[in-house]
């Protein structure tokens, strides 16, 4: 199950997209440094079904250009 801790939408993340942006929980890296360090916990977070993901492209139709999945 696929969860997430933050959705956002995005302007710097790729050039010249408006991106809505989720932050995966989970990510196994831990990378040093990491601005989200908050969601490495895997049990964290709000489940993105696909319902919910639908609901939320259809909420910002014609104003986002990119989908991201960051982190997880």
């Amino acid at each position: 199950m696929l969860k997430f801790t933050d959705e956002q939408i995005a302007f710097q993340e790729v050039p010249n997209e408006v991106s809505l942006a989720f932050t995966i929980a989970g990510c196994p890296l831990g990378c040093k440094g990491c601005h989200s360090s908050y969601s490495w916990h895997s049990e964290q977070g709000t489940r993105l079904s696909p319902d919910y993901l639908l609901h939320r492209l259809a909420s910002y139709d014609g104003l986002i250009s990119c989908v991201l999945f960051l982190g997880g």
